[in-house]
Parts: C-alpha cells; sequence; structure tokens
C-alpha cells in the first residue's frame, strides 16, 4: 500500500478517535462540575435557612437538618460507588490519596452527627452555638466533598 495513502489513513483514524474521546471525556467532567455545582447550591440554601432559624424553630431546624445530611450522604455515597468501580484502574498513589480522602469524609461525617445530636438534645441558651457548630461542621464536610469530587469525581 502507497505510504502517504496509509499515513492519510491513518490520520484519519486519529482524527475520528478524537472527536470521540474529547467530547465523552469533556462530558464527564461537565457532569462532574454540574454536580459539584448543585451540591454547592443546596447546601448554601439550607445552610442559609437552618441560620435564620430560632430555638423556637428547632423542630423545624432539625428537620431541614436532617434533610440536608440525607442528601448530602446521598451523593457521597454515590461518589464512593463510582470510585469503587474504578479502583482496580488506578494506580497505588491514587489509591491511597482516595483512601485517605474516604476517611476524611467519613471522620467529618461522624462529627456532623455528632453535632446534629447536640443539636437534638440542646437547650434554648445553646442553641445558637451548637447550631452554629452543625453548620461550619457541615461546611467542612462538604467542602472536603466537594474537593473529592472535583479530584476523583
Amino acid at each position: 500500500m502507497n505510504p502517504v495513502r496509509l499515513m492519510i489513513i491513518a490520520l484519519g483514524a486519529l482524527a475520528a478517535a478524537l472527536f470521540i474521546v474529547i467530547p465523552v471525556t469533556f462530558a464527564r467532567r461537565l457532569a462532574s462540575d454540574r454536580s459539584a455545582r448543585k451540591v454547592r447550591y443546596h447546601a448554601g440554601k439550607a445552610l442559609e435557612a437552618l441560620k435564620d432559624y430560632t430555638s423556637d424553630q428547632k423542630d423545624e431546624a432539625l428537620s431541614q437538618a436532617k434533610a440536608t445530611m440525607d442528601q448530602l450522604d446521598e451523593n457521597i455515597d454515590a461518589l464512593q460507588q463510582k470510585l469503587y468501580t474504578m479502583w482496580s484502574d488506578m494506580n497505588q498513589s491514587s489509591r491511597d490519596k482516595l483512601q485517605s480522602r474516604l476517611s476524611t469524609l467519613s471522620k467529618e461525617r461522624n462529627q456532623l452527627a455528632q453535632w446534629y445530636g447536640a443539636m437534638l438534645q440542646s437547650s434554648s441558651e445553646a442553641w445558637e452555638d451548637v447550631k452554629e457548630g452543625f453548620m461550619n461542621s457541615f461546611k467542612e464536610l462538604r467542602d472536603s466533598f466537594q474537593e473529592a469530587q472535583r479530584e476523583f469525581g
């Protein structure tokens, strides 16, 4: 076969592959970015609403906090499942980093649960301090989740 023709065929195949691979990769990254923005938006709205609850509105605040925690738990679970499916394709360094991130998420989630428990038990005098502790803990967890999502998602 003519070497020029072979070169043209090879370049055509390469171009076709790039037209498929690049858009798919971009679409995945775009979906991950949208998901991170969605988490930040909903978490931000929930935190703003929680900030305004007084001790007299404790039941409403607890309901809002629980719903927000449940949504974040779903997002964390989905990210974990996605990452575990990629496990066999990861090198050891990536696996170590992933385990570290997941460990951080778990610790921060446990800390958030402790603050939620404190909100359940708090007196009206301690409400503002406990609520602030919950909100700060939630922000840390949300930020860690988004960082993990950007890095691995």
